[in-house]
């Protein structure tokens, strides 16, 4: 938070922290209200309701194990104004003996935690949607054992709930790609600087990813073949920072031509878009291509990748998105598209080149070679979305499907100002154009209320639009920025004083309209209000502040 206008803002979310299922925001801090258990330390036999077998004495709440049926000891919290808000619960189990025990907050849905049948410190955060909610700890026939220190408190942060069902890879402190677990974030350092890595479902259809000698795409049943090569495995150390990375080299015949892998035969959906990548790093030539060929004449190709300045030389008119990336220590991420309008099968060929524009190595002579690490192929469907290129996804033996990254649930009415108030957001897309809209919003859980950024489905289009009483008040479309860029934005919002601004300058204004009533927004997600089109982008900072800002503030915040 080195900006010093974030710290007039009530959330600030900037990828630093975070654990399983949540992505923590850097302000407001987490902290604990006022305690709301009335003698949740059993220091006297008040305030508590006791079933059969319960008793209260020596600073413990006790069960005998008499009941002959489920026995509950119960209390209501105390306070009026927690509906809906997050609180943390938590409890002693002590001289356990015998029995389960569950524990309920009413209005949470479910039972916050069952068979509990040992002794522990037990935590849990919880919402709940009454008022006044009674916490249960119900006993079943045979439970025989204590309860003490039971808490409830609510909490002020503004940390996101994160889900996404399957492992994931990001690049990082090191510059190394890792594996992580399922509902983990991932915070990817590719760029150098930290961002959260949020992306769509995605599947790696080549089933070995970094097994050069098997394995097939789209269903293919034909293993890569080596054209006047040599391939050889435990070569380099590769991307992920063991010794994974494999050496194409020249088959020494003292003949003249290509050098290059025909990795697959490749079986494809005709009208998809088909994004083909591979890890690639400098040996003894400048040059890399991928081909495209086999297919119809619309989707066959050769793009050029000078692979030791890191520069596409030749993008291919039938490729679309040609693209280049740094992995660091000589590594380098080259990716095309193509799309099929008739044909179902053809080939992606990988080789290196002594020159721009021309795939051939030269006489081979056995000392021509390059190295790889790391295939993937991706098919869109859509008939707008030419490329479709994400993070890399490991595959030994069959294809494998990442599960999209979703987060959302931040914040609460008390950190976001209805009435008058700045969402800002720094970003960059994980493409040019989308699928289907990609939003961030502040909402009150309907279309209409909110204060929106959207990615759409034109290229380098957004839009910020701000909705009160289910009608636009104030809207800005765009399409001026190359969106898988970084920019920063701002979206301002008060009664007659409406105001967007992209990297430091006004674009947009409105003099006239109202604003939300006050208490009406209450949540942050970097989806839509209802949780659905998930954003897709790296994302640096989030933003939300609780009052207007001058227009010098503006723009020095958005520069």
């Amino acid at each position: 938070m080195n900006h010093p206008l974030l710290q007039k803002a009530s959330i600030v979310f900037t990828p630093t922290a975070y654990g399983t299922s949540t992505l923590n925001s850097i302000k407001p801090v987490y902290t604990l209200g006022t305690e709301l258990v009335t003698n949740g330390t059993f220091d006297t036999d008040s305030n508590w309701t006791k079933g059969t077998g319960w008793t209260i004495s020596g600073g413990v709440a006790s069960c005998d194990g008499t009941q002959s049926s489920t026995s509950t000891l119960n209390t209501t919290v105390g306070i009026s104004g927690i509906t809906n808000k997050k609180v943390k619960l938590s409890f002693d189990i002590k001289n356990y003996q015998a029995g389960s025990l569950t524990v309920t907050l009413e209005g949470t849905g479910g039972n916050e935690f069952t068979g509990l049948n040992s002794d522990g410190v037990y935590e849990i955060e919880a919402t709940s949607t009454d008022s006044l909610p009674k916490l249960l700890f119900n006993a079943n026939s045979s439970f025989i054992g204590s309860v003490d220190n039971a808490s409830i408190k609510l909490v002020t942060d503004a940390d996101f709930d994160f889900s996404r069902s399957t492992t994931a890879t990001r690049v990082n402190e090191a510059g190394l790609i890792e594996e992580v677990a399922a509902h983990i974030p991932r915070i990817d350092f590719l760029s150098g600087v930290g961002v959260s890595l949020n992306e769509w479902q995605s599947t790696n259809t080549c089933t070995y990813s970094n097994d050069f000698t098997q394995g097939d795409i789209f269903g293919g049943s034909a293993a890569p073949n080596a054209v006047n090569s040599v391939i050889t495995a435990t070569s380099t150390t590769s991307p992920d920072g063991t010794n994974n990375g494999w050496k194409l080299t020249d088959n020494n015949d003292s003949s003249s031509g290509t050098v290059q892998m025909a990795y697959y035969s490749v079986d494809v959906t005709s009208g998809d878009s088909n994004t083909f990548s591979i890890f690639v790093k400098k040996g003894s030539l400048d040059f890399a291509y991928i081909v495209t060929g086999g297919f119809d004449s619309t989707a066959n190709a050769t793009s050029y990748f000078n692979i030791s300045t890191g520069v596409v030389t030749v993008a291919a008119a039938n490729h679309k998105g040609v693209k280049i990336e740094d992995y660091g220590n000589g590594w380098y991420r080259i990716s095309v598209a193509n799309r099929t309008t008739t044909d179902v099968k053809g080939a992606f060929t990988v080789g290196m080149s002594e020159a721009s524009g021309a795939n051939t190595a030269g006489t081979r002579d056995g000392t021509k070679f390059m190295y790889m690490f790391g295939v993937q192929a991706e098919a869109e469907d859509d008939t707008d979305v030419d490329y479709f290129l994400t993070s890399y996804i490991p595959t030994s033996g069959a294809t494998f499907t990442r599960i999209k990254d979703k987060t959302i649930d931040s914040g609460n009415s008390d950190l976001i100002n209805s009435p008058e108030g700045v969402l800002y957001i720094n970003l960059a897309g994980n493409a040019r154009k989308f699928v289907s809209t990609r939003r961030i919003s502040l909402s009150d859980g309907t279309n209409d209320n909110a204060v929106r950024f959207d990615f759409g489905t034109v290229e380098d289009r957004i839009t910020m639009r701000v909705r009160v009483g289910g009608a636009n008040v104030t809207t800005e479309t765009n399409s001026s920025y190359n969106i898988s860029e970084f920019h920063k934005y701002a979206i301002q919002w008060k009664e007659n004083d409406f105001k967007i601004y992209i990297d430091g300058v006004e674009v947009h204004t409105d003099t006239t309209g109202s604003s939300f009533p006050a208490n009406t927004l209450d949540r942050l997600n970097l989806a839509s209000y209802a949780e659905g089109s998930n954003i897709e982008a790296k994302i640096k900072c989030v933003a939300v502040f609780k009052e207007i800002l001058t227009d010098a503030e503006l723009v020095t915040l958005t520069s």
